[in-house]
């Protein structure tokens, strides 16, 4: 009876204690943002307190454990008693968005557990350097959720590990180049398990390196099946790339973050299916059916992320509605855009604490291009799409944690099939920037020549170019980075091409639109012999790849010879 009315008194003030773990989520965002300002951290502590004395009166003795070592953690962040304090700020951000699962969890029956809480609660403990608490469970001998070693980190720089993952990278690619070309099986499967084995070797003892094993583990399980090696198998050997993109654009921060769990059951699971037994398969397998059970309901890291992702695009949204706003107006104040740029700057800052750097990379360079413009007094319709296309990116990664999709094969990568609906706005986006282009060239040669129709051509190329990386579609918007060079040092400089360079240049911009045109209706992935279209026409304007800028050599003409040509 009285767990019962405990409950009932949860579902009074449950509202409140959200507000308040609101409040030290802000509090602890604006400490990042401000360079640690003490006051913001005494703000931070001050919200936690209440939420921990809450608890206490509630008699909810399992998460108060947790709201325990989070005050602590706060103290010791006030005072600067932690050894690693971005560390020790994100997993303080962890806990205070995990705590409203855990509450939410207990109004729906859940029994209030402690053995639930203790995996998170070790993890503020060792934040500022305490013991973990020794009943932390029997289920698995190893802890997924927690982040790489200190000796682990410092392992992958001393071997370079950065480097090397750039190399197996690479050779992951031209693997899987071959896979979808259907060249030799048995070669390909050979090259996949030493990529798993490369992985593995250089994160060792930290977290991620259970992704690897289970990436091997996976890949054998294809060779003893003689499995084809097409549509699921490769959007999940995609999906792997995204990962090891990041281990070799990241580094060592990349073992710092949580596993990706849904990753790791998906290549376990896919191995089992198959009917594929091993003494590795049987030892993750039990890790992995060995966490509490709580979890597997859903109080888990990842959870906590939905809520963040939750929260964070409803900020991004204000900011979105803004620029929008900026963009319909007559009046375009400097100060506006700096306006726009402050609260940018608030949310990279807490997807620095969660994580999420890719995202975190997108908001800094749009605060900078924002804040450049302010000073400038001037704003480039280039610059707004850009913003506009990276605040759209950003919100659809954010959409995805928020909304916790399905990402067992589908998840995207630089050389995923799968697109999803706001990429297809980017793309759609990127295609109204290359018509202006377009109509431009008809203009500079209607004109006869006359450049001052290509003047913005480099801007809107440059904007285009920055919403494809996004998505990301690095070739193709490195392609439009050497037509938008071509344009300004070429066209805008005086040259007047003959007809061979300017069908060369048309067949790029046409090239590379037919590319997305192909891209948003099939949902897919284009024949690469596309963008090698496009490459060779470049290579006649003589911005081909690796070439230097006038290698090769330009054939211009006076303008009568050329229209004489033309006609």
């Amino acid at each position: 009876m009285t767990e019962r009315r405990d409950h009932f008194a949860l579902d009074w003030i449950k509202r409140e204690l959200d507000e308040t773990l609101k409040s030290a989520r802000q509090s602890l965002e604006a400490y990042a943002e401000s360079g640690q300002d003490e006051t913001r951290m005494r703000a931070c502590l001050t919200y936690v307190h209440q939420v921990h004395g809450t608890l206490l009166m509630l008699e909810l003795t399992g998460v108060t454990v947790l709201s325990d070592e989070m005050e602590q953690l706060a103290q010791a962040l006030l005072i600067g008693n932690v050894k690693d304090s971005a560390a020790a700020q994100q997993v303080l951000m962890q806990a205070i968005l995990q705590l409203p699962a855990f509450l939410e969890e207990i109004q729906k029956g859940l029994p209030d557990s402690r053995r639930a809480v203790v995996p998170l609660a070790n993890e503020l403990r060792l934040a500022r350097g305490e013991k973990p608490f020794p009943d932390a469970g029997t289920g698995a001998a190893v802890n997924l959720h927690l982040v790489a070693t200190e000796d682990s980190l410092k392992r992958f720089d001393q071997i370079d590990g950065t480097d090397k993952a750039r190399k197996i990278r690479a050779a992951y690619q031209q693997v899987l180049l071959s896979i979808l070309r259907g060249q030799d099986r048995e070669a390909s499967l050979s090259t996949l398990n030493k990529v798993a084995l490369g992985l593995e070797r250089i994160s060792e003892k930290s977290p991620i390196g259970l992704l690897w094993r289970a990436f091997g583990i996976f890949v054998k399980s294809l060779a003893e099946g003689q499995v084809e090696l097409s549509g699921d198998v490769v959007k999940l050997l995609r999906r792997v790339d995204a990962e090891i993109k990041t281990l070799a654009s990241d580094g060592s921060a990349a073992l710092s973050r949580p596993v990706d769990m849904q990753l790791l059951r998906t290549l376990v699971d896919d191995a089992r299916d198959r009917g594929f037994t091993s003494k590795d398969l049987d030892q993750l397998a039990a890790v992995l059916d060995s966490e509490p059970e709580e979890e597997r309901l859903g109080i888990s890291r990842r959870e906590a992320m939905h809520t963040a992702a939750a929260a964070l695009r409803e900020e991004l949204a204000l900011v979105k509605d803004r620029l929008d706003l900026y963009v319909r107006s007559d009046r375009r104040s400097a100060d506006t855009l700096t306006d726009l740029a402050a609260p940018l700057k608030q949310i990279g800052s807490t997807l620095s604490i969660l994580g999420f750097e890719s995202s975190r990379a997108v908001v800094a360079d749009q605060v900078d291009s924002l804040n450049q413009a302010a000073a400038r007094g001037t704003v480039e319709d280039g610059v707004l799409m850009s913003a506009a296309a990276a605040l759209l990116q950003v919100d659809e990664n954010l959409a995805g944690i928020a909304q916790d999709r399905n990402r067992r094969l589908g998840a995207t990568g630089e050389t995923t099939a799968v697109i999803s609906a706001a990429q297809l706005a980017v793309l759609a986006e990127a295609r109204n920037g290359l018509e202006q282009v377009k109509q431009a060239v008809v203009d500079y040669v209607s004109a006869q020549w006359d450049a001052r129709h290509l003047e913005g051509a480099p801007d809107l190329l440059n904007a285009v170019r920055g919403a494809l990386a996004m998505v990301p579609l690095p070739q193709a918007a490195d392609q439009l980075g050497r037509c938008g060079r071509y344009v300004r040092e070429r066209l805008l400089a005086g040259e007047t091409p003959d007809w061979t360079m300017l069908d060369a240049f048309a067949d790029a911009l046409s090239g590379v639109d037919y590319f997305l045109e192909r891209l948003s209706d099939d949902a897919g992935m284009p024949g690469k012999d596309i963008l090698g279209g496009v490459e060779r026409s470049l290579s006649v304007l003589g911005y081909g790849e690796g070439m230097a800028p006038g290698e090769a050599k330009p054939r211009a003409n006076h303008r009568t010879t050329a229209c004489h040509q033309r006609s």
